[in-house]
């Protein structure tokens, strides 16, 4: 028998299933087994032909349950681990229903859990969203792109990598950052983005890469940039540029200074004051750059950088303080999914839309 407790209160219990490594197919719905919804009663779990009780006389942080289960079908006996989200009766978009049993997902064991504590803070209306993102999914196939309006500079985001960002323990790729930082730009004044290939490329022809440029981008025009870094292409950090600051921001979840990739900045910022074009009356000058490594939460995987520069960035636009810490990656990682596949930000408490 395994118990809980919330005081005078109802729960609805979700089951997320959470593969280990990315699984990709011809069709989204094979993938979906990542992120099975299961509407359990609110007094029982099934676990095969067993019923466990879940009573309300224990400990009140107890707020999940996390599940293994096998896949129950004729070509795989894969393991997985799944979290129950109990989330409370205040939540708005709360709906107990009867038990539904999925005969695909069957049961193997269940402990307990903490449920994450900033459900409401990070994914306001956590449930409804979670279905509205399986609903979405479901019947696509991965190489469909999730919204012909989304795309930057020739990165479309496909439903492959909406499964690789839902998916736990997975790295985020260039694709997902790039658009997910263009979403939070397009709702910044005076911002803009530089992209990884520009990099590459100013290692390689450096006045032609800042000429062209500048060309589409006249820094006059531009108080921020922001510019995803990805050193040695193992991990995932974030510069800010405040221009006419004369500031070059620095975060990064291990910690790192990155010294090298700041001298590159500074050297293309130089090259691209110099290839912009002065309005009438313009006084202001390219500064001295100082460099301002910023105290970024730290991860405390391998795998989560990608969360945490894309959530740096978010934070930092909105000009608020980095409250996020490595519990709340899945939730990240569900928010920016949510965000991605409807092209607009959630409006909760770390912007100010």
């Amino acid at each position: 028998m395994m118990d809980f407790t919330e005081d005078n209160e109802e729960y609805y219990y979700s089951i997320i299933e959470d593969i280990n490594e990315p699984h990709c197919s011809n069709n989204i719905n094979a993938s979906l087994q990542q992120m099975e919804v299961v509407d359990i009663n609110p007094t029982t779990i099934i676990q095969d032909k067993d019923t466990h009780a879940i009573s309300k006389d224990n400990s009140s942080e107890i707020n999940q349950l996390e599940i293994t289960t096998g896949i129950d079908n004729k070509n795989s006996t894969q393991e997985n681990t799944s979290t129950i989200d109990l989330c409370s009766s205040d939540d708005e978009d709360m709906n107990i229903g009867q038990l539904t049993y999925n005969p695909v997902v069957k049961l193997d064991t269940i402990k307990l859990v903490k449920r994450p504590k900033n459900v409401k803070k990070i994914l306001p209306k956590h449930r409804k969203k979670t279905e509205k993102t399986i609903n979405f999914l479901t019947g696509q196939r991965e190489n469909d792109v999730v919204n012909s309006n989304i795309k930057l500079n020739g990165y479309d985001l496909r439903m492959r990598d909406i499964i690789t960002l839902l998916t736990p323990k997975s790295w985020l790729n260039d694709v997902i950052i790039l658009n997910y930082i263009s979403l939070l730009v397009r709702n910044c004044e005076d911002t803009l983005i530089i992209s990884t290939d520009t990099w590459v490329d100013f290692g390689r022809r450096k006045h032609e890469t800042v000429k062209r440029w500048a060309k589409k981008n006249n820094l006059y025009d531009y108080k921020k940039i922001v510019i995803p870094i990805n050193p040695n292409k193992n991990h995932w950090a974030l510069f800010v540029v405040d221009i006419w600051e004369g500031v070059i921001h620095s975060f990064d979840s291990f910690n790192k200074t990155h010294i090298k990739e700041y001298n590159i900045v500074s050297e293309f910022l130089i090259l691209a004051y110099n290839y912009s074009i002065k309005k009438p009356g313009e006084e202001r000058t390219m500064p001295n750059w100082k460099y301002q490594i910023e105290n970024s939460p730290q991860q405390k995987n391998t795998y989560d950088c990608g969360i945490f520069t894309c959530t740096n960035a978010r934070y930092f636009l909105f000009a608020k303080k980095l409250e996020f810490t490595q519990p709340d990656c899945q939730l990240l990682r569900k928010r920016i999914a949510y965000e991605l596949i409807h092209n607009e930000l959630i409006q909760d408490q770390s912007t100010n839309l």
